[in-house]
């Protein structure tokens, strides 16, 4: 027992050194926490102290407005001597940028003269005076082509590296070159335009149709059937745009058939297409009887008929041989649908009217009104330019054609003579 009690207190003996430090540090800590919590509130206590001192102290308070003041002063003078010194580069640059962009914007309108110099001078090389409806603008563009070469020979472009003192009076250089050069292919502008109008106006003139007369046809009813008839040139089948033009004046408002179509009528298929003419025309009919109408239930059939002043041939005097032209007629019938064509192949030379000689029809009518048409047809000759022809073989050039107007229950018999319109085309 008393060994038993002495092994206890030496245990204890060795125990109690280890829980005097742990109860130590606990202690210790807690003094720490307790002395920081403390030392932030008299530092914040400081600190206020301080501040109501500062507001309640007048001299500390104007030192401090004072010293804001004066950081004030320092930051406006340091902004304003960078804004005056952004300025003072932006002033020094601008003559600078002032010239760059003068020299560059002159540069671009030399450039875009000399395009349209060129443009004027193969304008020139290409157009002839029958080209033009009025031959004078030919000469106004070669006027001014010399004219822009003479102003336009001693012009100079500053080169880019300039001396700075040079730099205003180089860029007043730079602005009125830049005015001779942009006046220059004003001019020219001006004076193409004005060829290529009349261009465009001598087009829409030769494709006007011409009204080659009027006559008056009777049936052996007493019927008087008033045509009028009226063409265009012999214009050349390469020409597709006038012809367009010339066949919407005709009285249609669809597009005429194209050559191809047309030559697919011919018995010769294998021709140049651009080698022929197309003659262009429209014709109307009108009822003259006094007292009498055409109508749904009393209709009547008038219709062109064209014959020419040669013979079924003629011979070609270069190559001693009999020629027989071909031509095919298209009538330009307006139905429910559109356009409605009517093809005809026929030999283009044809004795007079009731002799027995062929002719050819291009206008075949039917009146259910006392009015009927315009209605627009197309007579088509190939081969009429070839290289012993280059200027159109004169047998078609100066063809006479003699048209008619008939109604199918009138003959020649009959004592009724039926005057022609004769008319010679031409070329347009």
């Amino acid at each position: 027992s008393d060994k038993s009690n002495s092994k206890d207190e030496q245990i204890n003996h060795h125990q109690s050194p280890d829980n005097t430090n742990s109860k130590s540090i606990k202690e210790n800590t807690s003094f720490n926490e307790t002395n920081t919590f403390e030392d932030k509130e008299n530092e914040i206590d400081k600190a206020d102290k301080k501040k109501k001192k500062e507001e309640l102290d007048p001299k500390i308070a104007k030192k401090k407005r004072t010293r804001l003041i004066i950081i004030t002063i320092i930051i406006i003078v340091l902004v304003g001597a960078g804004i005056a010194g952004f300025v003072a580069y932006k002033n020094y640059q601008k003559p600078i940028e002032d010239f760059n962009a003068a020299r560059s914007s002159c540069l671009e309108s030399q450039e875009a003269y000399e395009e349209k110099l060129e443009s004027a001078n193969k304008t020139l090389k290409e157009t002839k005076e029958s080209d033009l409806q009025d031959p004078k603008f030919i000469t106004e563009l070669s006027n001014s082509v010399e004219e822009c070469a003479k102003k336009t020979k001693d012009l100079e472009i500053p080169e880019k590296n300039q001396e700075y003192d040079n730099l205003k009076t180089t860029t007043e250089q730079c602005n009125k070159t830049q005015d001779v050069y942009d006046e220059c292919k004003s001019s020219l502008e001006k004076a193409i335009s004005s060829i290529n109008t009349s261009k465009e106006q001598k087009k829409d003139a030769a494709s006007n149709l011409t009204e080659r007369g009027t006559s008056v046809i009777t049936d052996k009813s007493g019927y008087e059937i008033e045509y009028t008839l009226k063409t265009t040139a012999w214009i050349k089948s390469s020409d597709t745009d006038r012809i367009s033009k010339a066949w919407k004046k005709a009285g249609t408002n669809y597009d005429p058939p194209t050559i191809s179509q047309i030559k697919s009528h011919l018995s010769a298929k294998n021709i140049d297409e651009d080698s022929g003419v197309v003659l262009v025309g429209s014709v109307k009919f009108t009822n003259k009887t006094s007292n009498y109408n055409i109508s749904s239930s009393n209709k009547k059939n008038p219709k062109l008929y064209f014959t020419t002043s040669h013979g079924s041939g003629d011979i070609d005097k270069t190559s001693k041989k009999s020629r027989t032209f071909e031509a095919v007629t298209v009538s330009g019938y307006t139905n429910s649908s559109g356009a409605d064509y009517k093809y005809n192949q026929v030999p283009l030379f044809a004795t007079t009217a009731h002799s027995g000689g062929p002719g050819f029809t291009p206008i075949l009518a039917e009146m259910t009104s006392n009015t009927w048409g315009e209605c627009a047809f197309i007579i088509f000759v190939p081969e009429v330019f070839s290289p012993n022809y280059p200027n159109g073989d004169p047998l078609i050039i100066n063809l006479e054609l003699n048209a008619y107007g008939f109604i199918e229950s009138v003959y020649y018999g009959q004592g009724k003579t039926v005057d022609s319109i004769k008319f010679t085309p031409g070329l347009g």
